[in-house]
C-alpha cells in the first residue's frame, strides 16, 4: 500500500527570511518524511495551502508511538516567490480544523 506524501507545492519558493527558514526546517522539513497527509487544501491561485497531517514520530508529550496531528498553514508570496507558515501540533482532527479555519482566506473562484 502506498502512503501519500505531503505536497506543500513549494517548488521555487524560499522562506520569507532567516527566522522563517530556521523555523520551517525544524518544524516541517526535518520531519516531512514522517508526516502523512490526512487532508489538504490548495487555493486556486496557489497562494495558500492548509494541511492536516498525522506524524509517525514519537512524541515526548504523549504516549510513545502514538500518532499526533500537525495542522499547517502556508502563505505564498507569488510575486516574491517566498512563503510564510504557521503550524500547530494537535491531538484531534476537529481541533486541527478549528485551528486552520480562521487562518485560511478561502478564496472564491468566479465562474
Amino acid at each position: 500500500m502506498l502512503i501519500p506524501e505531503l505536497d506543500l507545492r513549494l517548488y521555487d519558493f524560499e522562506p520569507a527570511g532567516h527566522q522563517a527558514e530556521e523555523a520551517f526546517l525544524h518544524a516541517i522539513s526535518l520531519n516531512q518524511d514522517m508526516l502523512v497527509p490526512l487532508a489538504e487544501y490548495h487555493s486556486p491561485s496557489g497562494g495558500e495551502t492548509a494541511s492536516t497531517s498525522c506524524t509517525t514520530a514519537r512524541s515526548p508529550e504523549g504516549i510513545p508511538g502514538q500518532p499526533q496531528l500537525v495542522a499547517l498553514h502556508l502563505q505564498r508570496g507569488l510575486v516574491e516567490q517566498t512563503f510564510r507558515f504557521e503550524h500547530a501540533p494537535l491531538p484531534l482532527p476537529s481541533m486541527a480544523q478549528s485551528w486552520l479555519v480562521p487562518r485560511v482566506t478561502w478564496e472564491q473562484t468566479r465562474r
